[in-house]
């Protein structure tokens, strides 16, 4: 493996950062936090419904002396990093003895999932784990960016023998909202609910000259509207595979 690290200059952290948060923000894993009982028993499968399991040993692909990650100055190399899943939620031990903790978000169709993982080096560095698992041929590729706290980062290229997908017996229904419109007085306020597709949602509105939205995430968004408002404005819900469905919201 190629390994490049880069100083740590205060460009290069808020860089990283922005990367990172960019990253989480489009593949965002679970609406629940992680943890909860939801995200551990939830499946994760894809839109034709089938369902995805990357728990293994992820070694190093790039064959250059079996380390998948060298810290530098920051603690021991690791060699081999161990993966379990439970539903969206991702727990992992590595060669130096490390424990970690994170989430997977869906699967796309090319069978690619997004994943964060954080933990700390032997040398107590706080690190994030950044990046996507792929499923093909019975094993699960790993392409991630380590990022420390200090600034330091590299790439990380593995791969894990995995168990093969199977077709889950209630596949995910078709994103929706309920209801699908609404007729509400100036000034007034109506909730919706998303239902179907793959968590998280986001939502948002055509226009907000008519009106706000309570939160833009979540399984139930509250509209209210401008209490000198009349007209049309369209509610959209996406999911965190980019299915989207919409309701029309009439204020007079």
């Amino acid at each position: 493996m190629k390994t490049k690290f880069f100083l740590s200059a205060p460009s290069f952290r808020r860089a990283a950062a922005l990367a990172a948060a960019v990253v989480l923000s489009f593949f965002a894993a679970a609406c629940d936090d992680v943890g909860s009982t939801d995200s551990v028993t939830a499946t994760v499968s894809d839109s034709s419904g089938t369902v995805y399991d990357f728990s293994g040993t992820y070694y190093n692909t790039d064959n250059e002396g079996g380390v998948l990650v060298s810290p530098a100055q920051s603690g021991s190399a690791i060699t081999w990093l161990r993966l379990t899943q439970y539903g969206s939620v991702l727990e992992g031990s590595d060669s130096a003895r490390q424990l970690w903790r994170g989430k997977i978000s869906g699967v796309s169709s090319g069978g690619n999932a997004a994943f964060t993982l954080s933990g700390t080096t032997t040398a107590a560095q706080s690190v994030d784990v950044v990046g996507t698992l792929r499923y093909a041929d019975g094993a699960s590729t790993m392409d991630a960016s380590w990022i420390e706290s200090s600034g330091r980062s590299c790439t990380i290229n593995a791969q894990a023998s995995v168990s093969a997908p199977h077709t889950n017996s209630n596949p995910t229904a078709s994103l929706s909202i309920s209801p699908s419109s609404a007729s509400i007085a100036p000034g007034s306020s109506r909730s919706f609910r998303a239902s179907g597709g793959t968590a998280p949602y986001s939502w948002s509105l055509s226009t907000t000259a008519y009106g706000t939205l309570s939160s833009s995430s979540g399984a139930s968004v509250t509209f209210r509207a401008n209490t000198s408002a009349a007209g049309s404005v369209t509610l959209t819900v996406s999911d965190s595979l980019s299915a989207s469905a919409e309701a029309t919201i009439d204020i007079d």
